[in-house]
């Protein structure tokens, strides 16, 4: 059985990595919003300019769910495809 001592370098190490892991995931989360953000604009600007009327929240829920039924499909016809959702 592992010491006392070697169990909690053991834990130092893990808790070590769990902060480099979620500092590099909360990063990764707002560099994503950011440039969704950004992209929403510029996309809202264009649609302006063209006159047309942006998506639903009716209409993207159910693009939404058309997307995972698909990818449902999908998994089950190939089970190795890797899906993201």
């Amino acid at each position: 059985m592992a010491s006392l001592t070697t169990l909690e370098r053991r834990i130092a190490a893990l808790e070590a990595r769990l902060a480099d892991v979620e500092g590099g995931y909360g990063d990764t989360l707002y560099k994503l919003h950011r440039h969704a953000v950004g992209t929403d604009l510029t996309i809202g600007r264009i649609a302006q300019q063209l006159g047309v009327s942006p998506a639903t929240d009716d209409e993207i829920d159910a693009a939404l769910e058309e997307e995972r039924s698909e990818d449902r499909v999908v998994a089950l016809i190939e089970p190795d495809r890797q899906s993201i959702g």
